[in-house]
């Protein structure tokens, strides 16, 4: 546990000290600790969870309906400006 007198000194930093002292911390943490091991690379995981973004959307938009024509958009952007300015 942190004493509270520590965390009271350090709310009395500036911002850009107080910056400067988790810029610090952090470059520590990461010394201490080394690189990640493979285990925790994304890269590593099994095939079947690894899906790229695309993968993971596709038909998420899907509907039963056709897609509307580039008129029926025209007509339906023109319809709610109307509603919004109106």
């Amino acid at each position: 546990m942190i004493p509270q007198q520590f965390i009271h000194s350090i709310r009395q930093l500036s911002p850009f000290d107080r910056m400067a002292l988790i810029e610090e911390i952090s470059r520590s943490l990461r010394e201490e600790m080394g690189p990640p091991s493979a285990t925790e690379h994304w890269s590593d995981a099994p095939e079947t969870e690894k899906l790229s973004l695309a993968q993971s959307l596709y038909g998420i938009l899907k509907t039963d309906e056709p897609t509307p024509t580039d008129e029926e958009i025209k007509e339906g952007y023109a319809a709610y400006l109307t509603e919004k300015y109106s």
